[in-house]
């Protein structure tokens, strides 16, 4: 079954809206407070997703480098 491409990017910009509401979480859980650069990670990895259809392993990689650097950081993972 396949996603309306709609539907994928409405789901795409939820799970990025609740990628921002944990980011605000960070310091509750003991992580450090995101700065502008790790805010910059956590919503970099929504502009590949825009050619996931045309170039899914680069949109795919592009997110996971992204991810592998905002860990990398020290940032909570769970927000990526």
């Amino acid at each position: 079954m396949r996603l309306h491409p709609l539907v994928a990017d409405g789901l795409i910009a939820a799970l990025t809206t609740v990628a921002v509401l944990l980011g605000t979480e960070a310091v509750a859980q003991g992580w450090p407070a995101l700065d502008p650069r790790a805010w910059s990670l956590v919503a970099l990895p929504a502009l590949p997703l825009a050619l996931r259809t045309r170039a899914p392993v680069t949109a795919c990689l592009a997110v996971h480098a992204c991810w592998a650097l905002y860990v990398t950081l020290g940032y909570w993972p769970v927000v990526g």
